[in-house]
């Protein structure tokens, strides 16, 4: 999925600032090198990183609770071997000063010697455990967070994917892997190792600062308000895997309108007459699905699904099939097959266009995509590694290291 992300610095005034989120995975070793294999193609698909961006991990287990999520950062600032191996990878600090600050496992942990030196005077620990009880919480801009959406997240990576290297990621992934063995080893111990802090100290921090889940949000379709989210729940409820914070109504035309919303559809069944069109400041993302005579507005992302016979807009698609549609405007295609449609598009790579006519915007560029059968209407575009088969070109196209197959270039 890709979203938005306005912190990150450019490098060139064209260039489109994003971040690209995965699907929920499983800690399977398939899972883990498909994300390797894609983090390492990353320049493939003109995508790059620099010193404002973050790598961001989030870990949950089976029956996660308030209590483990302390415990875990707990344990961590008690653990200086551990922290010092977490903190810094290679050459690079997995911590920044301002969007991942690790300052506070330090006063943690002095607030741990302390509640131990005290218990040895047979003093009072209430105010100590205070102090833990406002550290422990869910603010954003740390190493480590104790996110709302019920998580860990590891906001420290950063900087290793600046110059895509296949053994710094693999070298990476290790690391990630000591990260949960570290974390399974601890939420089986009862004490922190030479401290004489252990679980049951828990019971002495009220935890209200750390924002959870509620145990109706866990549930797989989160009920929304109204008899209309009723009817769609009712419609799609075969179709969907899941979804999180979805805005819907039903138009005049009996067609379904979405103006918010995630969601993770199956590919079983085709799904026809719905349009995704957000709203103000909003975000739609899609991931999975066929769709037919549907219409997708701006700012939505979406990844591996099917579309026949429908309206793209200003979107964001990769790894899709798309036929027989209209895509408008300043669309972002990355790794997708198209066919039998009219493209107006604003970056493309990876791709496969097949009957197609193609009305590139200014500026436009295309990487390491083939096109056969195809009709360039305006020129004013960019190809880079690209193979022409049987296609039509335009005036003022620039090639770079491109193959022509029965295509001539126009002057």
């Amino acid at each position: 999925m890709f979203g938005s992300d306005g912190s990150i610095r450019r490098e060139h005034p064209d260039d489109i600032t994003l971040e690209m989120k995965s699907e929920v995975y499983q800690m399977l070793p398939t899972n883990m090198n498909k994300v390797i294999q894609g983090l390492s193609k990353l320049n493939d698909i003109c995508v790059y990183t620099n010193n404002s961006c973050g790598f961001h991990v989030h870990l949950s287990f089976p029956n996660y609770s308030r209590e483990d999520a302390a415990w875990i950062i707990l344990n961590i600032a008690a653990n200086e071997e551990f922290k010092a191996k977490i903190l810094k990878f290679n050459s690079i600090q997995f911590f920044d000063k301002k969007f991942a600050k690790a300052d506070f496992l330090k006063i943690i942990k002095n607030i741990l010697i302390d509640i131990d030196e005290l218990r040895t005077k047979e003093k009072d620990t209430k105010e100590a455990f205070n102090k833990l009880n406002e550290l422990l919480n869910s603010s954003k801009y740390r190493t480590f967070r104790i996110h709302p959406q019920g998580t860990i997240e590891w906001r420290g990576p950063r900087d290793f994917l600046n110059k895509p290297n296949l053994q710094e990621i693999k070298d990476f992934f290790q690391l990630f892997i000591d990260f949960i063995n570290f974390i399974r080893e601890i939420l089986d111990k009862n004490k922190i190792s030479n401290y004489n802090f252990t679980k049951d100290d828990l019971n002495l921090i009220e935890l209200e600062n750390i924002s959870m889940p509620k145990d109706d949000d866990r549930k797989f379709f989160k009920k929304q308000d109204g008899r209309i989210s009723t009817m769609f729940v009712s419609k799609y409820k075969d179709s969907i895997e899941y979804m999180k914070d979805v805005n819907v109504s039903i138009k005049e035309n009996n067609m379904w309108l979405i103006s918010s919303g995630t969601f993770r559809f199956k590919d079983n069944k085709e799904i026809k007459d719905i349009e995704f069109i957000p709203g103000n400041g909003k975000q739609i993302k899609i991931n999975g699905g066929k769709f037919k005579n549907a219409i997708f507005g701006e700012n939505v992302y979406f990844k591996d699904i099917s579309v026949d016979s429908s309206k793209i807009n200003s979107s964001f698609c990769i790894s899709s099939k798309i036929n027989n549609c209209i895509v408008n405007s300043n669309t972002i295609l990355t790794s997708s097959e198209i066919t039998n449609s009219h493209i107006v598009f604003l970056q493309m790579s990876n791709c496969k266009i097949i009957n197609s006519e193609l009305r590139p915007i200014k500026d436009s560029s295309v990487q390491s995509s083939e096109f056969t059968n195809c009709i360039f209407k305006y020129g004013n575009v960019n190809l880079d590694k690209c193979k022409l088969i049987d296609t039509k070109l335009a005036k003022n196209m620039k090639y770079n290291s491109c193959t022509f197959i029965r295509s001539e270039q126009v002057n």
